[in-house]
């Protein structure tokens, strides 16, 4: 919680059961996100967590993402607008 603020445009990538353990084991405060991305489930459904599901064709300029994807590829990190700071799972696991 203390990486992210509610002034930037902070927002996280995966959806999947990384974010549920990081909400349930490590009171991860969804109110300093933007939104989340992940192109599977919001192919299903447009919120979880009250929060507003994006697909990651929709995004414009990012300040931070927490990208919860155990192996995001180089392309996918390159390809985010706005050039964020971008903090891995990897990183957090550490």
């Amino acid at each position: 919680n203390k990486l992210f603020n509610n002034k930037e445009v902070n927002v996280v990538f995966g959806c999947g059961r990384p974010l549920d353990a990081f909400i349930k084991y490590g009171q991860l405060d969804l109110d300093n996100f933007e939104f989340l991305v992940d192109n599977f489930l919001s192919m299903i459904t447009d919120k979880l967590y009250n929060k507003t599901l994006k697909n990651d064709k929709d995004l414009k300029k990012l300040d931070k993402v927490l990208m919860l994807i155990k192996h995001p590829s180089k392309e996918l990190i390159s390809k985010l607008p706005g050039n964020p700071e971008v903090i891995l799972l990897k990183e957090l696991l550490k």
